[in-house]
């Protein structure tokens, strides 16, 4: 009988267990020492721990999962995606160890794991592609910079994910880019080769999956449009692609089998491409192992892809596994928004701690995918995604409309998240009329998280907090009495801002009456009809129906979720103020924004930094953070060191 090890961590291992549960095959997980508690670990049959929290030290460590395998008596491993799921050295050792890997061959993994190796291929198999310069000798840079022009586009030649991608714009920035791109690629995929190639700034990234069988059968199984990216890393996909000509939809399907063909592709892959606005496409990669986008293929098809790459594995043919029939998309569009541990607000700093609360809506047209659940912590060690929601709809306005209120109904407490910045994008012109491209994501005015009333935000803390005192003492009068109206008064802190509020209640009916004072400005807030059921609550405010979640840390802290977007709000008993970080202090300290590795210092006591002159470099959640400075400045300490690593909060430099 089989038994799979899954060579992985988080939602794709849970994912991949929950169909090897389904089809009756035992499975391994393999844990680092930051997992001991993950989700992953007990959806499996067993478990074992193989490393510490680096993924230099656990999930990348090849000898330590083949031991596991070993022990365990694996005869298969799934590899997942990231870390060695798309390293060919990963797949012929598993093979040799006498292991079924589940993915294509380690000679494919490697042509298909080098772009520039994979672009020859599919070049002469005549898949369109673009012109492309392997980064060896600057000597012949000037000469395709004279004939493509700026914008630019520095890139890995190993690996995928958005990761050493750099745009160019300029001779100017070349050289940066190029270090910051090796350095990044070298880490993630122990490979620093770059090529460079023209950018083009206005098209869509249409990708095609791709499942091929070990008799030379292949399926196109439609294709995904994962336009919306930052930082090249895709927020928003969704299937199959709108508003896509259906003769270039055919023609992409064709080279994508082309690719496959040409590259002896096995199991489950895809292929992508750069679609101009003319419905010019190029190749861009093919990559070798299951896309974090998969489920809305599966689910437009009715499928597990899952299964079938098992299956692939074990030899059975497609035939076989689609009862003889092509399968067939239903006449319904899905979207996939990833929910990430990062604030938007904060320029995407990570987001680290306990899940407070992690609760999303039921419905029939909602799946999550998760390796999460309330209560567990989110580590800096791994990368930032917390949860993915596939939505379904008729239409794609359904869709739309679906995944919008998945999102705003979502109850996410402990850590900020971007699901503000999902909703921006999913309500935006562009997006809606389908006239976004691969840069929309990346423009300022989606960048900046929803901007709500912070003194409302007060109020509706202020109300939530007062609801429990209510029940426990039986009084809706709490404080001294005027008028018939009992007050009752705290002092609250709302991104580093000091509010008071003042609560009074109509006993007869519950009507609250709160008025917000803060340095610059007063307001007031009247709520009515206010129901609550556990941490959701809802309230009316003039003619709005306010539907919200409050959370409390017990810690003089609360989590209130309105619209999508987290706000943590500090507070105290009457009489004392929550403190804010004087401004003052903070300028003359630079200290950690979020935990992680330093990567780089940039600057030595008794330097001179001007604003805007980086300091550092840090990482964390697998993406690189540059700390610039605030103001003009004098170093006085560095108190950190290359390599290290630290919490939120630490003391890194200190100015004179």
């Amino acid at each position: 009988m089989d038994k799979i090890l899954i060579a992985n961590r988080g939602e794709i291992a849970c994912r991949i267990a929950r169909t090897a549960s389904r089809l009756g095959i035992p499975t391994v997980a393999v844990y680092s020492s930051a997992d001991r508690n993950a989700l992953h670990r007990f959806a499996c049959t067993e478990s074992y721990l193989i490393g510490g929290g680096e993924s230099k030290d656990s999930y990348l460590c090849i000898d330590k999962i083949l031991h596991v395998a070993e022990v365990s008596k694996a005869t298969m491993i799934h590899p997942g995606y990231g870390f060695l799921s798309e390293n060919a050295e990963f797949a012929k050792a598993v093979i040799d160890a006498g292991l079924s890997f589940i993915g294509p061959s380690p000679e494919t993994i490697a042509l298909a794991g080098s772009k520039v190796e994979s672009k020859r291929a599919v070049e002469e198999a005549g898949v369109p592609l673009l012109k492309s310069l392997p980064l060896k000798k600057k000597s012949n840079i000037k000469k395709f910079i004279d004939e493509y022009g700026f914008p630019l586009l520095v890139k890995a030649a190993a690996g995928g994910g958005g990761r050493g991608m750099r745009i160019v714009s300029g001779e100017q920035e070349l050289d940066t880019a190029m270090e910051s791109a090796a350095r990044e690629a070298m880490a993630f995929f122990n490979d620093d080769t770059l090529f460079l190639e023209p950018y083009i700034s206005n098209a869509r990234h249409i990708e095609v999956q791709i499942i091929c069988d070990q008799n030379g059968d292949a399926l196109a199984l439609a294709e995904r449009d994962c336009t919306l990216q930052r930082n090249h890393q895709k927020v928003i996909e969704e299937a199959p692609a709108p508003a896509l000509r259906e003769e270039t939809r055919k023609k992409i399907h064709e080279a994508a089998l082309k690719a496959a063909e040409v590259t002896n592709y096995t199991n489950a892959g895809t292929v992508e491409f750069l679609v101009t606005e003319k419905e010019d496409f190029y190749f861009l990669e093919i990559n070798s192992r299951l896309q974090v986008e998969h489920p809305i293929t599966e689910d437009l098809f009715g499928i597990d892809l899952v299964e079938f790459q098992i299956g692939i594995a074990q030899g059975k043919s497609l035939a076989n596994l689609t009862g003889g029939t092509t399968p067939v998309p239903q006449e319904k569009h899905f979207i996939e928004a990833r929910i990430c541990s990062e604030s938007p607000e904060d320029n995407f700093v990570a987001s680290t701690g306990r899940l407070l609360a992690f609760q999303f809506p039921q419905s029939d047209f909602i799946r999550l995918d998760t390796g999460y659940e309330q209560g567990k912590s989110v580590s800096h060690y791994y990368d930032s995604l917390l949860a993915k929601l596939i939505v379904s709809g008729e239409d794609r306005s359904a869709a739309i409309k679906n995944t919008i209120y998945a999102l705003e109904n979502s109850h996410i407490a402990g850590i900020k998240t971007n699901r503000s910045y999902l909703l921006k994008l999913l309500k935006s012109e562009p997006f809606e009329n389908t006239t976004h491209h691969t840069t929309t994501a990346g423009e300022d005015k989606y960048k900046s998280s929803f901007i709500h009333d912070p003194y409302q935000i007060i109020a509706l803390a202020m109300l939530s907090l007062h609801l429990p005192d209510e029940k426990l003492t039986g009084d809706v009068t709490l404080g001294f009495r005027l008028a018939g109206r009992g007050y009752k008064t705290r002092e609250l802190e709302l991104a580093t801002k000091n509010y008071t509020a003042i609560l009074s209640y109509v006993t007869q009916n519950r009507d609250c009456h709160v008025r917000v004072e803060s340095e610059q400005d007063t307001k007031e807030y009247t709520f009515t009809n206010t129901v609550e059921f556990g941490d959701y609550l809802q309230t009316t405010c003039g003619e709005r129906i306010l539907s919200f979640f409050a959370t409390d840390t017990g810690e003089k802290q609360l989590w209130l979720s309105l619209h999508g977007r987290e706000h943590l709000i500090r507070y105290e008993k009457s009489g004392t103020r929550a403190s804010a970080t004087s401004s003052d202090s903070q300028a003359m300290c630079l200290k950690s924004p979020l935990p992680g590795k330093i990567l780089t210092i940039n600057v030595s006591p008794g330097d001179t930094v001007a604003l805007g002159d980086l300091l550092l470099t840090m990482e964390s959640m697998k993406m690189e953070h540059p700390i610039h400075a605030e103001r003009n400045a004098k170093i006085e300490t560095v108190s950190v060191k290359e390599g290290e690593v630290v919490e939120s909060e630490t003391e890194l430099i200190q100015f004179s």
